[in-house]
């Protein structure tokens, strides 16, 4: 796909193991709808903090809940805008998003506050923040489990087998993905392209489960063989 740092960024990580992967991930490029992950996360804390409710009216004709559910599962635009808008300014909102993200200021560049762009590194932060706390984003799991259910990373995988919850993106060349893959190994994969195609972002997907497979039967061939050393010692 002639992939290179300018079109291409990706991050994996095996909740499991802990084994990570990253291949230019605090590159920022155009996040496309990506963004709307951290963003609705922010409004569910806020919740939690019980700042806000989910009757709470985010424009005339649609709640909270309702804005939560039309952003994550049909991607709407309007009612995203609608949210962000009410956290501030664009630089305000981005922000706001940082509470979710590790990177320093010092690895953040000001464009970042201005532009339409996060990175892979920002997106596996947030979907560790979403799986450390599944318990409290049930819903939020719940609708990114049911969008888009036949493309970018569900487009080889069965979701019967392994459920995938997904926020999915794509904008004026930007084809993206970030979610979680509940495999026997669960694992979280965010990937960022620009003018290459989805395909690269299903194939990732593909690529990705195939081989966190392989690792979960070598790490349960691994325990076995340390517990029939544990149990021959020990005699």
């Amino acid at each position: 796909y002639n992939l290179k740092q300018q079109n291409f960024a990706v991050s994996y990580y095996d909740t499991v193991t802990q084994e990570s992967y990253d291949w230019n991930e605090t590159h920022m490029m155009v996040a496309a709808s990506t963004f709307k992950l951290p963003l609705n996360l922010y409004y569910y804390d806020m919740q939690l903090a019980g700042e806000i409710t989910g009757d709470t009216m985010i424009t005339k004709g649609s709640t909270l809940d309702e804005a939560h559910y039309q952003s994550l599962v049909y991607s709407n635009n309007e009612l995203s805008y609608s949210l962000w808008r009410r956290i501030g300014d664009w630089p305000e909102y981005k922000q706001a998003m940082r509470k979710y993200f590790t990177m320093t200021d010092e690895e953040i560049p000001q464009n970042y506050y201005y532009d339409h762009l996060f990175c892979t590194r920002m997106m596996m932060d947030t979907l560790k923040v979403v799986w450390d706390g599944q318990e409290n984003y049930t819903e939020l799991i719940d609708d990114l489990k049911i969008a888009c259910p036949d493309a970018y990373f569900k487009t080889y995988i069965d979701v019967d087998e392994t459920p995938i919850a997904h926020k999915y993106g794509s904008f004026e060349g930007a084809e993206n993905d970030v979610g979680i893959f509940y495999a026997e190994h669960p694992f979280l994969l965010a990937v960022y392209t620009q003018n290459v195609g989805e395909s690269v972002v299903q194939d990732a997907a593909r690529l990705a489960a195939d081989y966190n497979a392989q690792q979960t039967e070598l790490y349960k061939q691994q325990a076995l063989q340390a517990q029939l050393l544990f149990r021959f010692f020990s005699r």
